[in-house]
């Protein structure tokens, strides 16, 4: 990508895109396998949904500290 010339954001994120197909696909020198399948066989298991509800931060203050709380 060095000596490529990008014209718009969205030219240098399929760039990139591609890019990490092509490394992701990559075989390791010492082990068996590449990065892709390594995530299939032991991150993409672990995964859950995110929650159906939305994050929210909360902030509130007291007379001497301010705390902050998530839920």
């Amino acid at each position: 990508m060095r000596k490529r010339r990008f014209f718009s954001l969205d030219e240098v994120n399929q760039a990139i895109a591609e890019l990490l197909v092509r490394l992701n696909q990559r075989p390791f020198r010492k082990r068996e396998g590449n990065r892709a399948s390594l995530f299939a066989q032991l991150d993409q298991p672990a995964l859950k949904p995110l929650p159906a509800t939305r994050y929210q931060f909360g902030q509130w203050k007291d007379g001497r500290r301010q705390h902050r709380l998530s839920h």
